[in-house]
């Protein structure tokens, strides 16, 4: 299922093959996303960077959640530009949690989100679908924002850390 877009190594870590897109370097990594350098005009200043936290449920009755990933975006102009995302780098520990999940179809789903977010045009309507209607086996969290003075990519890189499930 990888093969156009990552290899499953023994390590149970999904690599990203090099991009053409010159925002990704050119050495495999794991899945992250670097946000779209294109020209545009941002201030200097502070950026408000909106951040969600997407939350693998499996039973929902049961309760228990595994956070898989966390997306960042900007509001400019009245538009929810995308910043960034980050997603768990491995499998092992969400197996761990879940022995049953479905890591293949959740990694296409991560780059679905991804690919759908970096569409300028309607990444704020496909967000406000997430956040209508993601509630089962994947959950999104409420808006939180974080005000950023440098690079949003570190922040970003910070609040995985923070946020992202590790055991």
């Amino acid at each position: 299922m990888f093969d156009h877009f990552g290899t499953r190594h023994t390590s149970g870590e999904i690599l990203c093959k090099p991009q053409l897109d010159p925002c990704y370097n050119l050495l495999p990594r794991t899945i992250s996303v670097e946000p779209l350098r294109q020209a545009e005009t941002v201030t200097a200043g502070p950026r408000h960077i909106e951040f969600f936290v997407l939350s693998y449920v499996p039973q929902i009755v049961a309760g228990g959640r595994y956070e898989v990933g966390l997306l960042a975006l900007e509001r400019r102009d009245e538009r929810r530009c995308f910043v960034g995302a980050r997603f768990i780098p491995d499998t092992k520990e969400l197996l761990a949690f879940d022995p049953n999940a479905d890591t293949d179809l959740l990694f296409a789903f991560f780059r679905e989100i991804e690919q759908r977010l970096r569409d300028r045009e309607n990444a704020g309507a496909f967000l406000q679908t997430m956040l209508d209607s993601f509630s089962n086996t994947i959950q999104i969290s409420d808006e939180r924002t974080v005000v950023v003075s440098g690079d949003p990519a570190d922040e970003i890189d910070k609040l995985a850390a923070l946020y992202l499930h590790r055991r």
